[in-house]
């Protein structure tokens, strides 16, 4: 019991206080970067084919259907195919009455896919294209326009360089500062500086000038002599 000292010492009791342990410091694991990858702009790619059999009216009324068509054998989406359509050439005329060039372009086109829509037009027949075209028609209504068109020349495919788009969707690809304005800063950089040093070198000098004005000339004194007689 209390005051009681009857114990030996091997049943003694210790009591130690000490702060908790601080837990170990984590292991960092390095963390490594992903290996760089190349990304490439898109890019557009650009031909033509020669069609007969419909009016320059009625197809440039359903440009459409000429863009529904290309995208149908490039393997694309309607709204990234721009046409334009025109008469022939002059020698062409002369062969061909009444042809007409269809111009397309495919802008958009990633660097992963050029490769493939380019092999898809290359590869496609006149007769390929022509039945993507009464397909595109019948599709928007304009079977009627296309009825007698046919499909005479395919030209090769090219591309035409990377897209870049800004604002409004401009097509093409825009560049740096333009050398002539650099060269034009240059100049009048120059002109300017040249124009300083010129009004300071007449300003000192007109001010020299004023300065010899108002001295005012220093006589020489004459000392006469007198000789007596």
């Amino acid at each position: 019991g209390w005051g009681v000292h009857n114990c030996a010492h091997n049943e003694d009791i210790g009591v130690i206080c000490a702060a908790p342990a601080a837990p170990y410091p984590p292991t960092y694991q390095p963390t490594f970067a992903p290996p760089y990858q190349p990304t490439f702009a898109p890019t557009t790619l650009a031909g033509s084919i020669r069609v007969e059999g419909i009016s320059l009216s009625d197809a440039e009324a359903n440009e459409e259907v000429f863009e529904y068509a290309i995208a149908d054998v490039a393997g694309v989406y309607e709204d990234s195919v721009d046409v334009e359509v025109s008469t022939a050439t002059r020698r062409r005329r002369l062969l061909q009455a009444g042809a007409l060039d269809v111009a397309y372009s495919i802008r958009d086109v990633k660097a992963s896919e050029a490769d493939d829509v380019e092999a898809a037009l290359e590869s496609a027949t006149a007769e390929d294209y022509e039945a993507a075209i009464l397909r595109a028609a019948f599709d928007l209504n304009s079977a009627d326009a296309f009825r007698s068109i046919t499909v005479v020349e395919v030209s090769d495919v090219s591309d035409v360089g990377s897209t870049a788009r800004s604002g409004g969707g401009s097509k093409k690809s825009g560049g740096g500062t333009p050398v002539t304005l650099i060269v034009v800063i240059v100049v009048v950089v120059v002109v300017v500086v040249v124009g300083c040093i010129t009004a300071s070198c007449l300003c000192c000098h007109k001010t020299t000038t004023t300065n010899k004005e108002a001295e005012p000339e220093s006589r020489p004194s004459s000392t006469g002599s007198t000789v007596q007689g």
